[in-house]
């Protein structure tokens, strides 16, 4: 079993992830992964715009980068 298979075991198809980097060419290629797993993803790469994303309720897993200029990943 391989890693994404175990890390995303219990999404459902097309579950929306929310990513967020600093780095937008990181943000964009795990985007492109995941969309050719089957799942919608969407990039960010300023976290207090993530925040206003992840209030809305329609993200069903976030991925983060954890040091990031503003704020880390944790707050």
């Amino acid at each position: 079993m391989n890693t994404s298979e175990t890390l995303f075991t219990h999404l459902q198809p097309q579950a929306r992830i929310l990513i967020v980097d600093d780095d937008l060419f990181v943000a964009t290629v795990v985007g492109q992964e995941l969309e050719s797993l089957g799942y919608s993803s969407s990039c960010c790469v300023d976290p207090t715009e993530a925040l206003l994303q992840l209030r809305e309720g329609n993200i069903d897993m976030l991925l983060t980068d954890y040091q990031m200029p503003e704020m880390t990943g944790v707050e």
